[in-house]
């Protein structure tokens, strides 16, 4: 089954590094650089997961994380500078995973594979 995912990242380095991550993956995706765009997106296409910068603009990151969960979907790996608050961050935002910048690119896809399997092994039971 293939995954699909959508990428909310300003940064243009670090959303084409996510985004070569992602290609090698075979993890269809797409990039919005900010809020609206992303909540835009949300409206049109269906996502498995959202990956998604907590310096993300023009709309609050809480915002962002509820309207996409509000859509069904409830996968979302946020990258943030903030490592010492993590559990907060989780529980406070509704991330099921966070990733600390900076970061590896075999650490991000570690992260993007545990998520995968989760998506996977729910599927399965639902079927």
């Amino acid at each position: 089954m293939g995954h699909r995912a959508i990428l909310a990242i300003e940064n243009r380095d670090l959303s084409d590094a996510i985004a070569r991550a992602i290609k090698s993956m075979n993890i269809s995706y797409d990039v919005v650089n900010d809020g609206i765009q992303a909540i835009n997106s949300f409206d049109k296409n269906e996502y498995d997961f959202l990956i998604v910068d907590e310096k993300i603009s023009r709309l609050n990151l809480k915002i962002v994380i509820n309207n996409y969960k509000d859509k069904g979907n409830n996968k979302v790996i946020m990258l943030t500078f903030n490592s010492d608050k993590l559990n907060r961050m989780k529980s406070e935002y509704g991330c099921d995973e966070i990733i600390s910048r900076p970061f590896t690119n075999d650490d991000f896809i570690n992260v993007v594979n545990k998520v995968i399997t989760e998506l996977d092994e729910r599927s399965t039971t639902n079927d």
